[in-house]
């Protein structure tokens, strides 16, 4: 059947929401696309969930790597039905017991928000689009080029230029004209800022095998005290530790 479309996505979320109310709501986030899509977070949570922690989920930054919206979507589908039926989950040679499902539902908020950038989506699955995009659509009439890098477009280290293009015709890399410059990013800071009880995020990407953590644009930024990046070493092993965990 292939990955689903940007509207596919849009479906499955409204379906997962609809079928499974007692732990799951949708929120429409506050600005669509560039090209105008509309842009869908789901939450799941049994209960009032005031007061817990949550974890957030971002899936579909980079349009090109398109199985992420799909396993968020399959993933956010997995745990409401096991949750529902008390039953446990398998995912590959990791089985996790009911009791289990039903603390992470009833103890967390967990908030999903698979597809960030659906335009670019949208680009690489139409017929005479390209497969290897990985911005979204944003067309920047000085250049007459096409794009901003999702992932590069937040302001921590913005104006740095590490690891970004300032050049709007970049193919993979512009960091667009000014940090929060395009409405996917400006809705996935909309997502931190109401939902203060985010403790820790995750990003999927499909890439490669690596499970990246912060800050991640220098190769002293644990031993430089002071500096914006700078990572204390505890909170350096504790990294290192949750992602030996996760690979």
């Amino acid at each position: 059947m292939g990955y689903l479309t940007a509207d596919g996505i849009e479906a499955a979320i409204r379906y997962v929401v609809a079928t499974y109310p007692a732990c799951c709501r949708g929120t429409v986030l506050p600005e669509p696309s560039v090209e105008g899509r509309t842009c869908l977070a789901l939450k799941i949570a049994a209960g009032n969930p005031e007061g817990r922690r949550a974890v957030l989920f971002l899936g579909g930054l980079h349009a090109r790597e398109v199985v992420n919206p799909d396993l968020l979507i399959s993933f956010a589908l997995d745990l409401c039905q096991a949750y529902t039926t008390g039953t446990g989950l398998r995912f590959g040679g990791q089985e996790f017991e009911p009791a289990f499902v039903k603390l992470i539902v009833e103890n967390l908020e967990i908030v999903i928000f698979p597809l960030v950038n659906p335009d670019g989506r949208a680009y690489v699955q139409a017929p005479g689009g390209d497969v290897w995009w990985r911005k979204n659509r944003s067309f920047h009439p000085d250049s007459g080029c096409y794009g901003v890098d999702i992932n590069r477009n937040f302001d921590f280290r913005w104006p740095s230029g590490i690891g970004t293009s300032a050049n709007p015709c970049d193919y993979q890399i512009y960091k667009g004209p000014s940090a929060f410059s395009e409405p996917e990013t400006r809705n996935v800071r909309w997502l931190l800022d109401a939902n203060p009880n985010i403790m820790a995020m995750i990003d999927i990407h499909s890439y490669d095998n690596d499970a990246l953590y912060p800050w991640g644009d220098g190769p002293d930024q644990e031993t430089s005290p002071g500096q914006p990046d700078y990572l204390p070493q505890a909170d350096l092993d504790w990294y290192t530790s949750v992602g030996h965990a996760v690979q």
